[in-house]
């Protein structure tokens, strides 16, 4: 008799004891009782001998071979040790919610190759030496750094049509399920119908038949978002991952796993290489390739066909709108038939409602924050816990009818510009644009075919569009960035105007016009367009404060609808860390300390280390009701 240790996909790291007579490999997906109900598990290991008295027998085997690889399995037992986190939830999140349905999982390879080598445009002498300098046959992490159209992509291609000649696949991750209709496009002209999508807006059954095509080799390019980072590598090649500076690489919620540094992970297992690529890489991930060389850091100083990187001008409006300066250059941009770009920081209609007779602002009922007025769907938003609520007609304080809305977001930029321009094409890309597939894929068609006059929206159109008719971009209310207790403030701001500013002038020299007060030191940067001195500077800061890449940060949080016992619960573990003599900061408040009607209270520990602060809190805090966020990118 054969015993095996069965994982399932819920929040336990445990895997439960099962027997059977039949020799089955680790991987292999299996029938099980589990609490008086059939449902699926995985076989993660197979175990000697067992202290259970009673064990429950398989009730049968679901494939005839594993369906997850020893990789992928090493992979989630770190990700679970790593980010503290439980094995099943790991699980959970490694593969299409199908496959716990006993949905049938082909095996059979069709491996195909379409490549249409027509459609791959000559590498200049800089893109050249960076495609000769990139070894496909063993592991490494190659950091191109190469201003805004200056040729990232077209050097990739070239790469992954390499892999795919040799039989193998690629992946290439991208940070917004928007973009992968961009790519989508770019990559099918070189490789045809072997092109495959993997994100969050999927259905389950697309989700399904993706990975499987993928893991059979019939689509050779998958093109995916963060939840990409677990999918089945057995036949890849190359990792590729655009615009690596992207927050929404790193997930918020458990588990609070980090894309990028997943998938080099798992590179190293495989030994097959990665590319980072970006215009405005991360502190992190520079001073791993400019200074320690664990990356290999090959820069891009030059546009394709030497197009000239765009002017950059500040203007400052006198009132909440724009400048007369930008007013203009809108009205050149739309008499020359060209496409203007304006980046406002906030969705909604603006930033929340307030009582001008006693200051009061209407807050979420479930969440400490100020609710978002929406004036298209006629009502309040809360943006964390998304719950709506009807516009007021007076004050609950006061019974002051007298309410204004403060500040300008997405849909107040949009209606102004409508309201000033008149009849033409007017569109916004912002969550509320996009959550839909079917808009967000007409808007971003509409953008790459020229037939948009302005494109209004949020940080979404910084991320890597290249559109030819956009040669204006204004910059617009982004002060309140500075605003964010985050010691990457400065890094986070000065990334978002160079990405925003790069869409400008692909083809011949944009304009960009920047209508927000930034810092001296950062205004210098954006004028000189010196990503790399600013990088270079943070770095001494970052030293000096032993902030990351010199240490980590793990924030630890305790939440709970009862107050008390959150604020109780943090300080239980604030004791606990003193006793293991680590440096933490706190306990006190989240910046937001309500959501979703739970009281939240945090920790942040900086270690310089990680695995044995890691090993610390796994034996005496795992189980103590918190939640924890290893190298955090948020600290609401």
């Amino acid at each position: 008799m054969n015993y095996y240790g069965i994982l399932f996909n819920i929040a336990l790291s445990k895997s439960f004891t099962y027997k059977s007579n039949q020799d089955i490999q680790i991987g292999t997906r299996v029938l099980v009782d589990f609490n008086n109900r059939k449902k699926v598990g995985i076989v993660f290991e197979k175990i000697s001998q067992t202290d259970v008295s009673e064990v429950k027998e398989i009730i049968s085997i679901l494939d005839d071979k594993p369906i997850i690889t020893q990789e992928l399995i090493k992979t989630i037992n770190f990700a679970s040790y790593y980010y503290l986190c439980p094995k099943g939830l790991i699980l959970k999140n490694a593969l299409p919610s199908k496959v716990y349905l006993q949905e049938p999982v082909n095996f059979e390879n069709n491996t195909k190759t379409q490549i249409n080598h027509e459609k791959f445009f000559k590498l200049n002498d800089e893109q050249k030496h960076i495609y000769e300098s990139i070894n496909l046959d063993k592991f490494s992490v190659n950091l191109i750094f190469g201003v805004t159209g200056s040729g990232k992509t077209e050097i990739f291609l070239h790469l992954i049509r390499d892999v795919v000649q040799k039989g193998k696949n690629a992946i290439v991750l991208v940070p917004e399920i928007s973009l992968t209709n961009q790519y989508k496009r770019i990559f099918e002209e070189k490789f045809l119908d072997t092109v495959g999508l993997f994100h969050s807006q999927l259905t389950p059954k697309q989700k399904f038949i993706e990975w499987n095509l993928f893991r059979t080799q019939e689509k050779r390019v998958l093109l995916g978002t963060r939840s990409a980072a677990f999918i089945d590598l057995s036949n890849t090649g190359l990792i590729v991952i655009d615009e690596e500076n992207d927050d929404s690489y790193k997930q918020e919620n458990t588990p609070s796993y980090n894309a990028k540094d997943l998938l080099i992970y798992r590179a190293k297992q495989l030994n097959i290489p990665v590319i980072l690529s970006s215009a405005t890489p991360t502190v992190e991930t520079y001073y791993k390739a400019a200074i320690t060389k664990k990356f290999n850091l090959f820069r891009l100083q030059n546009r394709v066909n030497n197009c000239q990187l765009p002017t950059i001008e500040f203007a400052k409006s006198h009132n909440t709108f724009l400048s007369t300066q930008s007013m203009e250059a809108i009205k050149n941009s739309i008499s020359n038939n060209q496409t203007c770009a304006i980046l406002v920081n906030r969705r909604g209609f603006a930033h929340f409602l307030v009582c001008s007779d006693c200051g009061y602002i209407f807050r979420c009922s479930n969440c400490n924050v100020s609710l978002v007025y929406h004036k298209k769907t006629k009502d309040l938003k809360c943006h964390f816990c998304e719950s709506s609520f009807d516009i007021p007609k007076q004050c609950p304080n006061c019974t002051s009818y007298n309410i204004k809305d403060i500040g300008t977001g997405t849909q107040k930029m949009e209606e102004f510009l409508r309201e000033n321009f008149g009849n033409i094409n007017i569109e916004r890309l912002d969550r509320d644009t996009t959550s839909s597939k079917k808009n967000a894929r007409s808007i971003v068609s509409n953008l790459l075919d020229g037939k948009i006059d302005i494109i209004v929206g949020t940080s979404m159109i910084s991320k890597g569009y290249d559109i030819e008719k956009i040669k204006l971009v204004i910059i617009s209310n982004i002060e309140s960035i500075f605003a964010l207790p985050d010691f990457r403030v400065d890094e986070k701001a000065l990334s978002l105007i160079i990405q925003t500013a790069g869409r400008s002038g692909r083809k011949e020299q944009g304009r960009v016009i920047i209508e927000s007060k930034l810092p001296p030191r950062l205004e210098i940067f954006v004028k000189n367009n010196d990503y790399e001195g600013f990088l270079n500077e943070e770095i001494k800061i970052r030293k000096s404060l032993n902030y990351p890449p010199f240490s980590h940060l793990i924030r630890i949080i305790s939440q709970n609808p009862n107050e008390k016992l959150a604020k109780q619960n943090i300080q239980k573990c604030s004791e606990i860390l003193k006793n293991g003599n680590i440096n933490f900061l706190g306990p006190t408040k989240c910046p937001i300390d309500k959501i979703k009607n739970k009281h939240r209270y945090h920790i942040i520990i900086k270690s310089n280390e990680i695995f044995a602060t890691l090993d610390f809190i796994a034996n005496n805090l795992y189980d103590k009701n918190l939640n924890f966020d290893v190298d955090p990118i948020s600290f609401f």
